[in-house]
């Protein structure tokens, strides 16, 4: 049994699991983007939301672990405190650590030999296309960013404020950086945050070329932040250099691959337009 996002990963590996936590339900008849590719139908479900997991389902179900993803040291992220203790007296729980102390390099790493482990094949056709895609991805990004270098706003909006992430702080977005992409980080307001919070009269403070706003579903939608007006007016959004990103991808080469090579295209057609 595995947090959803674990085994979007490890599904691209050829890794199976009979149980699962955490968003996996279809968005809008289409796949979700927190779980990756993985089919759950015949994956038993002890919960979707936060806070919510079933004890008595995870016992029917009797897994020998449980995989979790950690962003703090030594903390579950998606089992709360509240109910972890009680599915550590049930079977082992292991922490995954995909945060940004990690590399994206070395969590890659982790996770094809936790998949071999597990039975599945890191070595398959599939997976050596998926990992000649992010390297080629990847190595896109870094040409670009010298050719393109243009300055990245990363936002997620909700109806009374929005969100500007710390790039450092999120390791899927630091490694961008890390390819040289320049990404606008606001000063932090307490140590480790990994958002910094603007009322939508704020939103302009910090000007940017492209703004990359959060896909996931609780997040606002691009066509209702366009109806903020505020929003509406940055530059960037007036010249459509804004497009999607998921700060949730599973840890797979196929899905960072998926998440990057729309970056490389779009340093290729956007133009810088911050003042």
């Amino acid at each position: 049994m595995a947090y959803s996002g674990v085994i979007g990963a490890l599904n691209d590996y050829g890794v199976h699991f009979t149980g699962v936590y955490g968003p996996h339900s279809p968005v809008d008849g289409k796949l979700n983007p927190q779980s990756g590719d993985a089919n759950f139908a015949n994956i038993r479900s002890v919960g979707e939301k936060y806070g919510d997991f079933d004890i008595e389902k995870l016992l029917a179900l009797r897994p020998d672990i449980v995989l979790e993803t950690s962003f703090l040291p030594n903390k579950s992220f998606y089992i709360t405190p509240e109910v972890l203790p009680k599915v550590e007296q049930a079977v082992p729980v292991a922490l995954i650590d995909t945060s940004a102390r990690t590399n994206t390099l070395q969590i890659l790493d982790n996770m094809t030999k936790l998949a071999r482990s597990l039975g599945g094949d890191p070595d398959s056709d599939a997976a050596k296309q998926a990992r000649s895609r992010f390297d080629k991805a990847s190595a896109a990004i870094k040409e670009n960013a010298k050719a393109n270098p243009l300055r990245v706003l990363m936002v997620s909006g909700s109806p009374d404020k929005l969100f500007v992430t710390h790039p450092k702080e999120q390791d899927n977005s630091r490694y961008v950086q890390d390819l040289g992409v320049n990404f606008v980080d606001p000063p932090y307001t307490q140590k480790g945050e990994v958002f910094t919070e603007l009322s939508w009269e704020q939103v302009g403070r910090y000007p940017a070329d492209v703004i990359l706003y959060d896909s996931r579903p609780q997040a606002m939608k691009i066509e209702e932040l366009k109806k903020v007006p505020t929003f509406a007016t940055l530059p960037a959004v007036k010249a459509g250099n804004v497009a999607p990103w998921n700060p949730e991808i599973p840890f797979s080469h196929l899905q960072l691959a998926k998440n990057l090579e729309p970056i490389a295209e779009w340093q290729r057609t956007f133009k810088p337009v911050a003042v």
